[in-house]
């Protein structure tokens, strides 16, 4: 994980752009906060949209670098992360997508990976619930421009507001 974490500020990153790396071991290692923007997936704006999770392994045909099986250890734990993910933000397992899919020069996590297996793990967790007013309302201000980073609001979701705060907003509202 620090070799990870200076690879990326060598690219002028701050720092590690995933939020978690999970080892071969099965270890789980936090990089960013889910909170914060990641630098995993630039492509179609995804380290604003999505949560980074990489594993440590080559599962491609690389030089000499070319691994051809996951590690049990390393498979169950990114299953058991997932799932967790998914419960925790209300992620249905079909917005659970590889770096190729946004990135079509990229091959990650390789064809090594067996990604058809690994989804099917992920079908006995509950498909999200419908949404409340609040996440509606959070999307329909990230889709008309209004706010940027969805992520930064999410992570504030439960302070409270005051009453003071409410006529402000409401003002505004009002003009």
């Amino acid at each position: 994980m620090n070799d990870i974490h200076k690879w990326h500020l060598n690219n002028g990153w701050e720092g590690c752009g995933y939020h978690f790396f999970v080892s071969k071991d099965g270890n789980v290692y936090e990089g960013r906060p889910v909170n914060v923007i990641g630098a995993h997936c630039k492509e179609q704006n995804m380290n604003s949209r999505s949560i980074g999770i990489c594993i440590e392994g080559c599962y491609e045909d690389y030089a000499k670098q070319t691994e051809k099986e996951v590690p049990k250890a390393q498979l169950d734990t990114l299953v058991e992360l997932t799932k967790y993910l998914m419960q925790t933000y209300n992620i249905a397992s079909t917005n659970v997508k590889r770096h190729c899919d946004f990135a079509s020069y990229k091959k990650c996590p390789g064809n090594y990976f067996t990604w058809d297996g690994f989804k099917s793990r992920l079908v006995v967790v509950e498909q999200p619930k419908e949404k409340t007013w609040q996440e509606q309302g959070l999307e329909t201000l990230v889709a008309k421009g209004i706010i940027s980073e969805p992520t930064h609001w999410k992570s504030k979701w439960e302070e409270p507001a005051t009453v003071k705060d409410m006529i402000g907003i409401l003002a505004k509202i009002v003009r």
